[in-house]
C-alpha cells in the first residue's frame, strides 16, 4: 500500500491547495493545516458537537484556531465535493 496516500493526507493536500487558491497568507495556511491535522487525528471527521466537546477547555486562542480550521474545512468540503462524496465521509 506504499503507493497510495491515506484519505486524510489527500484531504489535507486538497484543503491546502484550496486555501492557496483563496489567497490566504502563508502563515495562516500553516496554522490552519496544523489545526486540521490535529482535528482529523483526534476526532476523525468531526461534527460540530464533537469538536466543541473536545476543545472547549483549551485556552481561548487555541480553541478559536480549531474552530476556524474546522469551519474552513467544512466550507472547502461543501464547495469541492459532491453530496455523495460528503455522505461517504
Amino acid at each position: 500500500m506504499s503507493g497510495f496516500k491515506r484519505a486524510d493526507e489527500l484531504l489535507i493536500e486538497r484543503f491546502e491547495a484550496y486555501l492557496r487558491e483563496k489567497r490566504y497568507a502563508e502563515g495562516t495556511i500553516r496554522v490552519l493545516i496544523y489545526a486540521t491535522r490535529r482535528i482529523l487525528r483526534e476526532l476523525g471527521f468531526p461534527s460540530e458537537d464533537k469538536l466543541y466537546e473536545a476543545f472547549r477547555f483549551k485556552p481561548y486562542p487555541t480553541r478559536q484556531l480549531y474552530y476556524r480550521a474546522f469551519h474552513r474545512l467544512q466550507e472547502f468540503l461543501e464547495q469541492s465535493m459532491s453530496s455523495s462524496e460528503r455522505d461517504a465521509l
